[in-house]
């Protein structure tokens, strides 16, 4: 009976077939490097690419394409803004019919009505000035083609354009792009930097997606009414500059460092001491919310769990901000609360 049931495992069927198996992987292993993709330099440019190489194939036909419009927006940083739509659109026209690379569209009235209507759709995720936006029980499906198609399928385009680019100038396919290199390197307009953040944050303008990746705004209407101030540094610093220099991430970094300094010149807010209630403390650090209770403040973790409580300091909120960071931190049998952001 132990041998019969032996006979019928998976260990004795995967033997049986092992020889084979072997020898299936190798032969198509070597097909695809001596029949199918034998040229080492088109092997080399589909890995860049990242789709399969079925779909690099394809898409290799319109990568040039793509880069010298690329390369064409060199002035992207002082185009306005129905300007700086059409770069997007006519990225957009190039990649939107494939069925590899280009557009999902889902298989319901919406998903087809969207498709047909995606230039529209673009111009209200860039925030383009007029632009007429869903209605709102269309919201969520107008949502959901913007992340497919505008974040997901076309900035994975152009970052498989941007990244051939990147390789071909390097020569060397362990170096790490930086800021300081990137333009030299891939001989591309900043424009290309930042096309994939501007899909993701919905915006035309570079500063904008700058300011809520680093959360120095939180709202593009935020970001928008802090790029005068961007602007009138860059008056100061540079003096003569023009939209390659508006949109160079190192001059938007170093404008940012000067928010930095102005921050660490405020006064820090001193730790406040406190008693636990519903913890040992073990964990060493918790982030806690602030609710106030009388002249006390109980502190809670996001589950709504008390984990501490301590006297009101003189001046704090009567409504401290929920946006707020706070940690418990315990260092041996000091407890206080100290105010990170």
């Amino acid at each position: 009976m132990l041998v019969e049931l032996w006979q019928r495992t998976f260990t004795v069927v995967a033997q049986a077939t092992e020889d084979w198996m072997e020898q299936a992987f190798v032969k198509r292993g070597r097909g695809m490097v001596e029949t199918i993709y034998p040229d080492p330099e088109e092997r080399k440019r589909l890995y860049d690419y990242g789709y399969s190489p079925h779909v690099g194939r394809r898409f290799e036909e319109i990568a040039a394409a793509m880069l010298l419009l690329l390369q064409e927006a060199a002035g992207y940083g002082t185009m306005q803004p129905e300007e700086r739509l059409g770069v997007f659109v006519a990225l957009g026209e190039m990649v939107a019919d494939d069925g590899g690379y280009g557009f999902s569209v889902r298989d319901t009235e919406m998903g087809r009505t969207l498709y047909g209507n995606w230039h529209a759709v673009l111009r209200w995720w860039m925030g383009v000035p007029g632009a007429e936006g869903p209605e709102p029980r269309d919201l969520r499906a107008w949502q959901i083609f913007t992340s497919d198609n505008f974040e997901f399928r076309l900035g994975v385009a152009i970052g498989a354009v941007v990244a051939r680019a990147w390789t071909q100038g390097a020569g060397d396919a362990l170096a790490t792009p930086t800021i300081d290199t990137w333009k030299a390197t891939t001989g591309l307009p900043w424009f290309a930097f930042w096309a994939k953040e501007l899909l993701r944050w919905g915006t035309l303008d570079p500063f904008v997606a700058f300011a809520l990746s680093l959360g120095i705004a939180k709202s593009r209407p935020e970001a928008e009414v802090m790029r005068g101030r961007y602007i009138a540094w860059l008056n100061d610093e540079l003096i003569l500059w023009d939209g390659e220099d508006q949109i160079d991430p190192s001059n938007l970094l170093a404008w940012s460092r000067t928010l930095t300094i102005q921050q660490a010149d405020a006064p820090r807010r001193a730790p406040i001491a406190a008693a636990l209630s519903g913890t040992d403390g073990r964990a060493g650090r918790y982030a806690v919310i602030p609710v106030r209770s009388g002249e006390r403040i109980r502190w809670l973790d996001a589950s709504g769990f008390r984990l501490a409580v301590s006297e009101t300091p003189e001046g704090y909120p009567r409504s401290p901000r929920q946006s707020d960071d706070y940690d418990l931190v315990i260092e041996g049998r000091n407890v206080s609360v100290v105010h990170q952001f």
